[in-house]
């Protein structure tokens, strides 16, 4: 529908950093998320020549039900049990308002180079050309590289 519309439109694509680094007990899950980075970047080529914007963002890590089930998960089943019960106990997990409030920002700016782009929300260098487009984060999306 978007190909055939004059206006086109924004698909904004939620992926993980699961997507390209590998956690014990999510090979179904990193492996999808690795397959949507891959079609994101295929859908942005083969609609080049049409006002269709498609990207992909790891949101990192925030306060979800998913996050809930792996600190329910014995460590037997995910060895790296403790890393995440770690990040929930030091308030590490962002709030999903300021996730979703983000790709809000993220997607409605006009921005075409971000066509066919996978980026990590977190990432330094993401939020700095965030920035000079106006999109301001909350602090407790914390910056890393």
């Amino acid at each position: 529908m978007m190909r055939e519309q004059e206006s086109g439109g924004v698909i904004v694509n939620i992926s993980s950093g699961a997507a390209y680094k590998p956690y014990p007990g999510w090979s179904a899950y990193g492996s999808s998320k690795a397959a949507m980075d891959q079609m994101t970047r295929t859908v942005a080529i083969e609609n080049n020549d049409r006002p269709v914007n498609i990207f992909a963002i790891a949101p990192g890590v925030f306060a979800s039900p998913m996050q809930q089930k792996i600190r329910s998960t014995p460590v037997e089943r995910f060895p790296r049990l403790q890393q995440f019960v770690e990040m929930h106990e030091k308030g590490y997990l962002a709030d999903p308002a300021d996730i979703a409030d983000a790709l809000v920002q993220i997607g409605l700016a006009p921005w075409p180079e971000l066509n066919g782009r996978v980026e990590d929300i977190r990432s330094a260098e993401f939020q700095q050309e965030c920035r000079g487009r106006g999109i301001i984060f909350p602090k407790a999306i914390r910056a890393i590289n």
